[in-house]
């Protein structure tokens, strides 16, 4: 027997992982160090620099697990300053760390938040600290019911206990592990881990135009998830359809046809 297929509307939460899939990090990575390269006159191409960002992330997520990304952009600073020819400085790190209040949300995020947030429970689950969630949360017009950050956590994906400390929070509140759907770009940060623990997925692909996996550390493998999108307003348009379908079933005659047929020497035997 074929499992029937999903909807949205089997989920009562999404949980969304926020820098890379909300807030468009590589943008604020670049915007940073462009004007740094070119006061030094030094050539790195965009995709160099943004796979440099992701090496030094995986580098310090394993030695500092309990560090949030937030705290550790410093190091990861002067990992990239100096993989690419510049000299690094401590305030500059500081600087770095602190431009992650200025990251732009991608264009779809702000309205699709806004739209989906009148039909599901809103989840960030984020490896910064509450302090810059509070930033970035502004940054998305705070769209969100409850968040899970590092520093709640103890430690930052794609460490299970992240996950686990989200689905104790949303138990709380009466919502099922297979009544969470999980949304995120990274396969390495969020959907290997989040599929280990049995929750459905849909990955957003922000890198739909170019190859590779820009500022997020290459995943060990490929998970397959629920849905693929390349844009969040397309979680709505999905939703949107399965609201009118349920509509038209809803509208539709229904008669029901009832034949009766008697078997009258049946009845006589009986009888007799």
């Amino acid at each position: 027997m074929m499992d029937k297929p999903l909807h949205l509307s089997d989920f009562k939460a999404l949980t969304f992982d926020v820098g890379g899939t909300l807030i468009d990090i590589e943008s604020g990575i670049l915007n940073w160090f462009r004007p740094h390269l070119i006061r030094h006159r030094l050539a790195v191409s965009d995709s160099a620099l943004l796979e440099a960002f992701a090496q030094a992330e995986k580098k310090y997520l394993n030695l500092l697990p309990q560090i949030s990304f937030t705290r550790i952009l410093p190091v990861v600073y002067r990992e990239i300053a100096e993989s690419c020819g510049l000299t690094p400085h401590e305030a500059d790190g500081e600087a770095f760390m602190q431009s992650v209040q200025h990251w732009p949300a991608f264009p779809d995020s702000v309205s699709a938040l806004q739209r989906l947030r009148k039909h599901f429970l809103l989840v960030a689950v984020t490896n910064v600290d509450s302090e810059f969630f509070r930033l970035m949360n502004q940054t998305l017009s705070d769209p969100f019911d409850l968040h899970s950050t590092c520093d709640e956590a103890g430690c930052n994906k794609p460490d299970l206990r992240v996950f686990q400390h989200m689905l104790a929070k949303l138990e709380e509140r009466g919502i099922e592990r297979s009544q969470v759907l999980h949304v995120a770009q990274s396969q390495f940060h969020d959907l290997i881990p989040a599929t280990r623990l049995g929750l459905r997925t849909v990955w957003i692909k922000r890198h739909k135009d170019r190859s590779g996996f820009g500022a997020t550390p290459v995943p060990t493998e490929l998970i397959s998830p629920v849905w693929t999108i390349t844009g969040l307003h397309t979680l709505v348009e999905l939703h949107q359809e399965e609201q009118q379908h349920d509509a038209l079933l809803l509208e539709r005659p229904f008669s029901l046809k009832v034949r009766f047929v008697h078997d009258v020497s049946a009845l006589e035997a009986t009888s007799a």
